[in-house]
């Protein structure tokens, strides 16, 4: 499961990083150039505080997606011998339309739901008090 969610989902991150790193601006490395500066230098300096938002709100994207991810676990293994791979939303899935238990697929909705909000919204508090 590990691998095919990889191969799955790498090409998103590095779309978003490659146009992140055609965004800076080259004038900075001629400046750290013109500095002194040496290729590692201008590397951890200048490219590496210009992907941390963007790794940021690609492992947070990454995370929500994760937390909901159903079809690929459910059609390759089906909850998994013995329930191994069984996560939120297979269990949400088995609940609801398994043994209809509608009541306690809703509840684990709501917390998976809750679970959510609560990361999100330490995220936007965490970039809006660096922006300010």
């Amino acid at each position: 499961l590990v691998i095919v969610n990889i191969w799955r989902s790498f090409p998103f991150p590095m779309l978003i990083y490659w146009a992140t790193l055609k965004g800076i601006n080259k004038e900075m490395y001629e400046a750290a150039s013109v500095d002194g500066a040496n290729a590692v230098q201008s590397f951890f300096r200048i490219t590496v505080p210009h992907l941390k938002d963007t790794t940021i709100v690609l492992v947070v994207l990454r995370i929500v997606w994760t937390a909901t991810y159903f079809d690929l676990p459910w059609l390759i293994t089906g909850g998994g011998p013995a329930g191994t791979t069984t996560h939120l939303p297979i269990m949400i899935y088995q609940a609801s339309f398994g043994t209809f238990q509608t009541g306690l697929a809703s509840s684990i909705s709501i917390v998976l739901g809750f679970c959510l909000f609560i990361f999100i919204v330490f995220y936007v508090r965490k970039s809006l008090s660096d922006e300010g």
